[in-house]
This record gives C-alpha cells, sequence and structure tokens, in this order.
C-alpha cells in the first residue's frame, strides 16, 4: 500500500493556487515536481523504466541507493551481470528449459546485443532455422574465443543436408557439453536409430558428470562393429577407474579399426593403466608407425620412453627411436626434452644432454616438463643452486610437475 501512495505522487501539483497561463504546451498534464526524496526518486524510476533496465537506469538506480545506505535493496533491483545469467542459461539448457534458456538469452542481448558468448548460444539453440546466421555470422567475423567454433559451425550449415548430429561434434571436441547435448537429442528424437548420435551423446553426458554408459550401450546395440562406441566404452570404463574393462573396449575398437593411430594410442595407455608398461610402449610405437611420423604420436612414444624411466643402450630400439625422432623433429620442444633426459638417465653423454636442453629452451623456456628435467639434469651434476632456480620457476605456474618441483625446492633447502 506504501508503494502506491507514493507512486501516486509521481503527478505533483502545481504549488500555488494559481491557474496554469494560456500560453502553457500542454494543461491536460500534471508536471511532475523535482525532489530530493530518495523514496520518491527511486518509484519514479521504477515507474519510469517498467521493468526494462538500461545501463543508464541501473547507474541512476545504484546512486539513489548508496545515497541512501542500502546496498542490498540495491542489488535486488539491478538484473544479474551477464554471467550470472550465462550460468543460469547453462542449467536451463542442461534441464532441457529450452525456452527459459532462451528467454533469458534475449533478456541479456537486449542490453548488451554484441556479448559473445550470449550470441554463440542464441544461434545453436536457433538451429536448424536460419535466424542462427543472425546470431553466429558476428560472432565468426569478431576476435572473441567462440569466433573459430562460430565460423566453424556456419561452414557446416552452409552445406545442404547437414544434421544437427554434424554441428553438435565440433561443440563437443570444444567442450559445450550442455549445447551439444541438446543438438544430439534434437537428432536422436527424430534418428532414434543413429548409433552414432549415441556413442557421441554417452560421452557427452560422461564428460558433464551424467552417467553416459546408457547411451554407449545402446549404440552398440544398434550397431555392434562401431568402433567409436567401443572407443567411448573404454574412455567411460577408464574414468570411472575400471581399468580391465576399459582395455577390452580399446582393444575391440583397435580390432574394428586397425589402421587409426589415435585408437592404438589409446589402447597403449590402458596397458600403462594395467601397470603392463612393455605392452604400452609397443603400441605407442605402434601408433606412431601407423600414423605415418606424426609428429603427435611420435612424440607421444619418445614421451614414455623418458617419462617411465626406460635404461636403454644405443644398441636398443627405444633409444635408436627417440635419437631419431629428435633427428627427424628438431624443433619439437617434447621430443628433445624426452631425448635430453633419456641421454641424461643412462649417462651417456651429459654435454649432448646440456646442449639439447639448452635448444629446447630456445624454442620454450617456460616448458613445464622441460623445466623439471632440466632440474633434474642440473641436480644431477651437482649444480644445486641452477637447480633451486629451475625448481622454482616450475612452482610458479599450476601444472603436473608442479609437486614434484616442490620436493625437488624442500630437497635442495635442507
Amino acid at each position: 500500500m506504501a508503494v502506491i501512495v507514493i507512486a501516486m505522487l509521481l503527478m505533483g501539483l502545481p504549488s500555488d493556487n494559481t491557474q496554469p497561463s494560456s500560453d502553457s504546451a500542454d494543461t491536460s498534464k500534471l508536471r511532475v515536481q523535482d525532489t530530493t526524496n530518495l523514496d520518491l526518486q527511486w518509484v519514479r524510476l521504477l515507474a519510469q523504466t517498467d521493468g526494462n533496465w538500461t545501463p543508464t537506469t541501473r547507474q541512476e538506480l545504484r546512486q539513489i541507493h548508496q545515497q541512501r545506505g542500502d546496498g542490498v535493496v540495491a542489488a535486488a533491483f539491478v538484473p544479474p551481470q551477464a554471467e550470472t545469467r550465462l550460468s543460469i542459461v547453462q542449467a536451463d539448457i542442461q534441464n532441457n528449459n529450452i525456452s527459459d534458456a532462451i528467454s533469458t538469452l534475449d533478456r541479456l542481448l537486449s542490453e548488451d546485443p554484441e556479448q559473445p558468448q550470449a550470441n554463440f548460444w542464441r544461434g545453436v539453440l536457433a538451429l536448424p532455422n536460419l535466424d542462427a546466421e543472425t546470431y553466429l555470422t558476428p560472432i565468426a567475423s569478431g576476435e572473441s574465443m567462440y569466433q573459430a567454433l562460430a565460423a566453424r559451425i556456419l561452414g557446416i550449415i552452409a552445406v545442404e543436408g547437414y544434421t544437427l548430429r554434424d554441428v553438435a561434434l565440433p561443440l563437443l571436441e570444444s567442450g559445450e557439453w550442455q549445447l551439444a547435448d541438446y543438438l544430439l537429442s534434437r537428432h536422436i528424437s527424430e534418428e532414434n536409430l543413429d548409433a552414432l548420435a549415441y556413442a557421441y551423446r554417452g560421452y557427452v553426458r560422461d564428460q558433464s558428470g551424467l552417467d553416459g554408459l546408457q547411451d554407449i550401450q545402446t549404440a552398440l546395440s544398434l550397431d555392434p562393429a562401431l568402433p567409436t562406441g567401443f572407443f567411448m566404452l573404454g574412455l567411460h570404463y577408464r574414468q570411472n577407474e575400471i581399468y580391465d574393462r576399459s582395455l577390452q573396449a580399446f582393444v575391440d575398437a583397435f580390432l574394428l579399426d586397425n589402421t587409426n593411430p589415435a585408437l592404438a594410442a589409446e589402447l597403449a595407455t590402458a596397458y600403462h593403466l594395467v601397470n603392463d608398461s612393455e605392452q604400452a610402449i609397443e603400441w605407442y610405437v605402434l601408433a606412431a608407425e601407423i600414423s605415418e611420423g606424426d609428429v603427435r604420436f611420435v612424440a607421444l612414444a619418445a614421451a614414455y620412453y623418458a617419462d617411465e624411466g626406460y635404461l636403454i643402450t644405443p644398441e636398443e630400439a627405444g633409444y635408436q627411436f627417440v635419437e631419431s625422432a629428435a633427428a627427424v623433429f628438431p624443433n619439437n620442444v617434447s621430443i628433445l626434452t624426452s631425448w635430453a633426459r633419456i641421454l641424461m638417465l643412462n649417462n651417456l653423454n651429459a654435454p649432448q644432454a646440456e646442449n639439447i636442453f639448452n635448444q629446447a629452451l630456445a624454442l620454450n623456456p617456460n616448458n613445464p616438463r622441460l623445466l623439471y628435467y632440466l632440474a633434474e639434469y642440473q641436480e644431477q651434476r651437482g649444480l644445486l643452486d641452477e637447480a633451486l632456480t629451475t625448481y622454482g620457476r616450475i612452482v610458479l605456474t599450476d601444472n603436473p610437475f608442479t609437486d614434484r618441483a616442490q620436493q625437488g625446492i624442500l630437497r635442495l633447502s635442507q
């Protein structure tokens, strides 16, 4: 009732009893008097905006309540920040409240039409309608983190006959789990015998904290010879630390697609997780061979030799593999680091190891793995001050070698 009473004060009467002059611009409208009453200013602003806030009116509201000393009330009338609204949208998509998500995005974009994430999500939710391009095109030509992904999706939807599963794949690869799940679910609702879509959705659900096993099993029921289905099954069991079943799933996947180096590499990791290092290195090397020398798979195999601390002589295949890799890829920091550590571990050629470390440092002076093995080398050679400094550089960032570097600092500080 108090608000209603105050609202009636919006139409202030003239301060005296004289009639308006005949030259008044409009004698049918009552004038709004200026006021220093903060309550009245607040009500006037509320009526003026009618719930449609702009940056200017939000700032006015903040100023009023700052003067009142009432920040709690001010916060209640200021719409959530973009980050909060996007979190709400993410939850709505995950709970399949798509209409609510769209409404929230539309409100956000009415206030900030260029917000990249809101435009990207709004465009994806508009698919397969052509309206999607309205939201995605500006993002694809801009400089946000969504630029490349928006451009890729625009390329997909420009192809006649594309499916929502096609669009979901780059979303999956980019970790946009809720959007990928949404598109895959829509696709499955129309194509409920698409085994690949079920396999992808199972993976997405595993990554987003749900249980994707049922979808993956559905995929394999629909297509028992689907390598991707067994691949996703292997990842599912690995995530749940059921390593023996994970190994079997990757074996099955590779039997169905034995020219895929990625499957061989995953099988190598699976053997490592069941503590079978001999099989692991064989499969890493096989992955490099199948890939026909792809540096990514060569680096994986070289890293396994180095990280597992293999003691090998120049006559052994492992030594020759890493030495050859360093010669073929002299600018790959990972391979150079592996080669330097192999030399260091086996006390084969300390000056050569140091030269290789320096060569790698020139390419990437902040690589944590490189710095850790360099510090290890310095400590082994008795260069304790240098090792302490190098360990110190590693702990400045959060990386897989931080804990070991901290142990090195404690060891050398005693």
